[in-house]
This record gives C-alpha cells, sequence and structure tokens, in this order.
C-alpha cells in the first residue's frame, strides 16, 4: 500500500477526476451503512468544484491505494483567509480495508501536509446513529447527547488524540404538498407582520442583498454552538460571495435564499439557504441565521416556511429537505420539530490540538 498526493484535481473528464468519484462513493457507503441512506447532495462534480477557489480554502487529497485497489480518501481543507492554524479533515476508507492500517496511513499523511502549511488543530465530523449501543459512551464538551466509545471511527478518532467537541442532529421532514406549504407561508407571514418583508432568489445574490448575506455569513461563522472548538470568525466579504456564487455553478448546485427584510432600516437580518442537485430527491440545508436584536419575533419560522413553500414551487422533484443542528440549539431545534422535522442520526464534531 501507498499514499498518494494531490494538490491540485481536475474536473470532469480529466485524468484525476476519480478522485471525486472515489471520495462520493465511499462516503455513500459509509453514510448508507451508518444511518440507512444517502441525505447529501454531493456528487462528484460538486466535490471537484469545492476546490476552484483556493484563495479562499487550499484542498489537498491524500489517497491509499495498492496496486489498482483504491482503499481510501481522506481531503484536507486549508482555510486561506482565516483560521490559519486550522485544518478540516474528510478521511473515509472503504469499508472491505478497515483495520488493515488504511485510515492511519492516510491520517498521518494528512496530518504531514497539516503541519507543513502551518496548521496544529485538526477537525473532522463522523456519523452516528441516534442511540449509542455500546456501554462506554463518550459526550461532547457542550450540549446532549453521547456516541458509542467502542464504535470503530469514534474510537480511532478518540485512539488518535481527538476529542468529541459537539454532536449534531441529523434530520429530515417530507415536504407538504405545494397548497399547504404555500398556505404555512401566509400564516407565519401573518404572525410575523408587517416590519418584515421576504424576499427569495436562487442562483447569484442581488447586488443590493450581497453585503448584508456577507455581514450575516460572518456572525454565524462563530454565532452558531461550536462545543468549545477553535474557530475564528470567516473573513467574508461581498468579493467572497461572489466567488461563491461562482463556485455553486461549477458544482452544478442551485442555492435557493430565503431571506428577510427589515422594512424600517431597508437591511436584510436573518436568511435561510437550502442546496438542490439535479434530480435529487432531498435538498440539503445549509444554513439559518437570524441577527441577534431581530430574534425572538417568529422569523425562523417564517424563513423555514417560505423556503419550504419556494422549493415546492421551483423544484418539484425535491420531496423533502434534510437538516443538521446542534444538540443544544433549542430554539432552532424547536422550530424544525414545529415544522415536522424527525431525527434519524448524529454527527459528530472532533477535534485535535497538537
Amino acid at each position: 500500500m501507498k499514499i498518494l498526493r494531490f494538490d491540485a484535481t481536475g474536473g470532469p473528464g480529466t485524468a484525476d477526476f476519480w478522485i471525486h468519484e472515489l471520495d462520493v462513493a465511499l462516503w455513500r457507503d459509509e453514510v448508507v451503512a451508518t444511518l440507512g441512506e444517502d441525505y447529501s447532495t454531493q456528487t462528484a462534480q460538486s466535490r471537484w468544484g469545492e476546490t476552484t477557489m483556493p484563495e479562499d480554502m487550499r484542498f489537498v487529497h491524500c489517497v491509499a491505494v495498492d496496486g489498482d485497489d483504491r482503499l481510501g480518501v481522506c481531503t484536507v481543507e486549508l482555510p486561506q483567509r482565516d483560521n490559519l492554524s486550522l485544518a478540516y479533515l474528510s478521511l473515509v476508507v472503504r469499508r472491505g480495508a478497515r483495520g488493515t492500517g488504511v485510515g492511519s496511513a492516510l491520517l498521518d499523511a494528512a496530518l504531514e501536509c497539516c503541519r507543513s502549511n502551518g496548521r496544529s488543530i485538526f477537525q473532522g465530523w463522523t456519523f452516528a446513529p441516534l442511540e449509542a449501543k455500546g456501554p462506554r459512551r463518550v459526550r461532547p464538551d457542550e450540549g446532549p447527547g453521547e456516541l458509542d466509545a467502542d464504535d470503530p471511527t469514534t474510537a480511532f478518532l478518540l485512539a488518535r488524540g481527538f476529542e468529541l467537541r459537539l454532536l449534531e442532529r441529523l434530520s429530515r421532514v417530507t415536504l407538504p404538498a405545494p397548497e399547504v406549504a404555500a398556505r404555512q407561508a401566509e400564516e407565519a407571514k401573518d404572525v410575523v407582520g408587517d416590519d418584515y418583508a421576504v424576499v427569495q432568489w436562487a442562483g447569484p445574490i442581488p447586488d443590493d442583498c450581497i453585503d448584508d448575506i456577507a455581514r450575516l455569513v460572518r456572525a454565524m461563522s462563530t454565532d452558531i454552538p461550536n462545543g468549545g472548538a477553535a474557530v475564528e470568525e470567516t473573513n467574508i466579504d461581498a468579493a467572497r460571495m461572489r466567488r461563491s456564487d461562482a463556485r455553486y455553478q461549477t458544482m452544478g448546485l442551485d442555492r435557493l435564499f430565503t431571506a428577510v427584510r427589515h422594512v424600517g432600516t431597508g437591511r436584510i437580518v436573518g436568511f435561510s439557504s437550502q442546496i438542490v442537485a439535479p434530480g435529487m430527491p432531498t435538498a440539503q440545508q445549509a444554513a439559518t441565521i437570524i441577527l441577534g436584536e431581530h430574534r425572538g419575533h417568529g422569523l425562523g419560522w417564517l424563513l423555514k416556511t417560505a423556503a419550504h413553500a419556494e422549493l415546492r414551487r421551483r423544484y418539484p422533484h425535491v420531496e423533502r429537505v434534510a437538516t443538521e443542528n446542534a444538540t443544544g440549539n433549542a430554539p432552532m431545534l424547536a422550530i424544525n420539530e414545529r415544522i415536522g422535522f424527525e431525527p434519524f442520526g448524529l454527527s459528530g464534531w472532533f477535534e485535535r490540538r497538537d
């Protein structure tokens, strides 16, 4: 076995596009085996498209091979404009090759890459069933919930110095019929009143919204629960949001925005976004954020119901929405439960500091 390193990869039709095809296939197998189905909107094209903004995030891929046999992938993400001590790791091994040292070899190669780029904090995420089954449990630094400490993935990370910072609940909802979704959105609008107006679009962010959206994304980077993980505010501005618009087009994905404008100031003070892949029945909830001074007015409920109505209208093939929320984020969980989201799994946020 040897580890191949790719500091750049090509898009569809190029010689090394197989790396992204392998990554998506292995993760699909992992999610289906752990949670029963693949709920993501990831495709090989979208995974490659993520790498096309190297001025903001640099990607390196480590691949374990044995002859012609491709055993696993570790994707390393290196922020370039903020969080310069941090690296994100996405490591997956073919299920039949686990327990043979492939994961350890990939992690060692990834950490070497990170350290050579000045990184000393490493973060990654895992998937787990809702209920831990083993007798030994591990609990996060923040919020409720627990994982099976003897689960192979959890045990692998704990043995290599990673700590569980946070658990996120994976939930999904089947969208109601279009007329029901539209009625729910109108009911939420009536409750909120006339102080806020809904603005929606798919594709590039409108010029008159982009500065406010950048401000909200920047606020969200540190506003959401993180379990004490080392996260600095993301350096987001309008130019970077424009690059993000272009990246989603390259990824072959649509991004639906539902925003609320405060009528008194004319500013966008909250938004919710969903990622839609052509032909895939599940849309992925990407972000929901409301500025602190505008919370408590029902805007979260308004954003979600208006988004679901627009999903039904604009994307008839989308049947459900999947989302992830910190188990300690009671306000957002309450909104989701009110809409009908039901939990189906957990995601663990792990961190190691050297």
